[in-house]
Formats: structure tokens, sequence, C-alpha cells
């Protein structure tokens, strides 16, 4: 999906940066309509592989050179080249910014590497098919055109690299203002070489990442969910491996799948600065390694020192914390008080109702427990002293979150609906 949002992304971006730098009067749709799946696989893959073959593109079958003092009533014809690095160099005489044909490169990289696929994808009849969902779309269906996908793509990265020296993600990402590396002051401590090197081992196991879900086919079973946690494991010994611990760590707090869904589940409604964060996050990832339920040396770990290891973790996280604000994070981890939070929020409450809330369901289920436990009760009197509990419950809750508070709240509070069970 993020493929195919960057196609679109630099479609647009194409457009732009030609009226920006004045190129708008060009004639690119004749180079366009001249392209075929034949001449951009003899452009491209003339039976050696696209790096090998990098200064070769599709039509037209000329190369020009252009000086800067010609840039006057320069025709586009004249500026492009078969040679893609004749291409470039007549982009950079008319005085074309660097971004600008990066964003022209990479959209004729596209077109070229969309075309090596065709013989992959289904006839297209030029209906867009709105009654077949994601999970029946081609790619999904077909693992053959996956892989190629996945390939081509690589290869169309070294090509993009090969031509102008720059990270092809890297680069759109920071054109499109979507990268967040080359302004922060971490990603940008880092030498060239270990950013290259994290470029390459986050798609390496991206791509591993998406044939464990193109095999699920929507349905991740138990196998699938281990497979998905070794993965995660060999690539963070992969980054380990370029990183110091403590860059791994910073790596991490910025980029974890794991620390992204903590951010939508047990931090949500739960505001933290940055130092409470880092040990949220230090306590987070350490969790996650004990569920290999292995120790260092390799050895399954006993359900004993997993116990004293999470103890150790919890009191870590206790001393960075403090105890209140400690408290109130372990309160955070239960689904239904978060959602009593969300709720207070969305109503503009008091945060303070929903603890308030949360902390009715002790004493009422205990109620609950001490009526269900009297056997000098019949049947019918049990169900009907258990129904009042639920009746005054509700209209307590209805007072505190109102009426269209509680019938949100009651969706996700089973022991409310419960109660007279």
């Amino acid at each position: 999906m993020k493929k195919l949002l960057f196609i679109s992304l630099l479609a647009n971006l194409v457009l732009v940066a030609i009226l920006e730098s004045g190129l708008r009067k060009r004639q690119t749709q004749e180079r366009a309509e001249e392209l075929s799946a034949e001449s951009i696989e003899e452009a491209v893959f003339p039976g050696v592989s696209p790096v090998a073959a990098a200064g070769q593109r599709a039509k037209p079958a000329h190369t020009e050179t252009v000086n800067s003092d010609q840039n006057e009533g320069v025709d586009w014809r004249r500026i492009e080249s078969d040679d893609y690095k004749a291409y470039i160099a007549n982009l950079r005489a008319i005085g074309c910014p660097e971004d600008t044909i990066a964003v022209i490169i990479a959209a004729d990289l596209n077109k070229l590497y969309r075309s090596k696929l065709a013989h992959l994808r289904p006839p297209e009849d030029g209906r867009f098919k709105y009654w077949q969902s994601d999970m029946r779309s081609h790619w999904t269906r077909n693992p053959e055109y996956h892989r190629a996908m996945q390939e081509a793509f690589k290869e169309q990265r070294e090509l993009f690299k090969e031509l102008l020296g720059m990270d092809y993600m890297r680069t759109m990402s920071r054109i499109s203002g979507w990268g967040w590396e080359e302004e922060d002051s971490f990603y940008k401590s880092l030498a060239e070489g270990k950013r290259e090197q994290l470029s390459e081992v986050t798609m390496k196991f991206q791509e591993l990442s998406s044939e464990i879900h193109l095999k699920a086919r929507g349905y991740m079973d138990e196998d699938d969910q281990k497979a998905l946690r070794k993965i995660e494991e060999e690539k963070e010994a992969a980054l380990a491996k370029i990183l110091s611990p403590e860059e791994l760590f910073e790596y991490q707090v910025r980029t974890s799948d794991t620390l992204r869904s903590m951010q939508w589940n047990e931090l949500q409604g739960f505001e933290v600065n940055e130092e409470e964060y880092r040990a949220i996050a230090r306590a987070k990832l350490a969790e996650q390694k004990l569920g290999s339920t292995h120790s260092e040396t390799g050895e399954k770990l006993s359900s004993e020192e997993r116990s004293k290891r999470r103890k150790e973790i919890d009191e870590a996280l206790r001393a960075a914390l403090g105890e209140e604000r400690f408290a109130e994070f372990q309160l955070n981890q239960n689904y239904e008080y978060r959602q009593a939070v969300e709720i207070t929020q969305k109503l503009n409450l008091d945060r303070a109702v929903a603890r308030q809330v949360y902390d009715m369901r002790g004493d009422v289920q205990k109620a609950a427990n001490k009526v269900r436990s009297d056997s000098s009760l019949s049947t019918e009197e049990r169900k009907e002293k258990l129904l009042a509990i639920q009746a005054e419950t509700e209209r307590t809750i209805t007072g505190m979150l109102g009426e269209k508070g509680f019938k949100a709240y009651k969706r996700h509070a089973w022991w409310v609906r419960e109660l007279s069970r």
C-alpha cells in the first residue's frame, strides 16, 4: 500500500516540479505515448541487471548535451536522452533543482518497472473494480507478482542510488514531507554508512514480514504470529550489529511498531512527557523480549525466572515514574478504564469521573457476588436482586457520564452487562 501511495504522490510531485522549474510547456506526452513494454524491456533489461545497465532508459533514441547558456526556448525533446546520465546532466544544465530531478527520475523509474511487471498482472479493461476488497487484490492472491514487485522495487532503489547517489526511500520521504530523519538530531548524528545500513535492514525485514501477511491472507494464526515475532527478533539482532545499545534504543523509540502500538493502546488518554515516555518504552521493549521465553544463553526461561524479570522491569519503571504516576500508568492498562477516559474526554468531562466509574466496579461486583452465593434465596429472588443492582448501577453511571456517555461505556463494560446473570 505504501508503495502505491508513493507512486501516486510522485505523479503529483512531478507536475508541481515541472511547473516550478518553468518546464510546463515541454512536450512530455509524446514520449509517454512512445513508451511500450518492448522498448522498456530492451532499454532497462537487455540481458543484464538494471544496475549494470544504469545509463540506459527508454525512448527517445537520441542523445544531446544541453549547455546552460541554451536555456531560453529549449525544447523538452532536447532535454531527454536515452542515456539516464545524459538526461540528468541536461536537467542540471538548464538549472533544474536536484530535488526536482530526483522526482522526475523516480517517476520515470516507476513507469519502467511497472511495465516490467505487466505480464504478471491480469488484463486491464479500464474499469475500477470497486466491488473487490483489498483482501482480494491481485498482489494478495498472486505470490509470484508480490515477490516480483519486491525484487523490482529493490532494483529500482539500487538504480536510483547509482544514478543520483541518493537513497530512494529517504529522498522521497524528505521531498514529500513524510520523513523525520533529516530533521532529527539523533538520525543526523549517525554516519552516512550507518544510515544506509539501517535502510537496508529495515527494507529487508519489511519484505519478510510482508511475506507472512501475504501467506496469511487476512487471518493470522498462532504460527504466523510466532513467525512475525521471530522476524522481529532477527531484525533487532541485525540492528544491534550496526548500532550501539544506546543508538539502538534511540532508533527503536522512533521507529518500533511495538511502541507505536503502545501509543495507540496502553498510552491512549495518558499524557506523558519525553522522559516518562522513554522510561515506559524501555520497560515495554524489555517486556517484549520476555516473550521469547529464552535467556541470553538460549536456554528456555522458567516461569519463575520470567516472573522475576517482569517484577524487576516494573520496579525499574516505578522508580523512573514515581509512585503516583506509576499507579496511574498501571490503571491505564485496563481497557475499560481507557474507554471511560476517552468518553469523558469526548464529552468534556473531568477525567476524575472516569476513575469514579472504574472504582465502582469492585464494590458493585462484590455486592452481586454476595447475592449469587446466598443459598437462602430462590432463583427468582436472586434474579430480582441482581436486576436491582444492575439497574441502580446503570442509573449511577448515567448520572456521571450522561445518557449518551453511558450507552457508549456499556458497549465496552462487560461487567455491567453481566451483573444480572
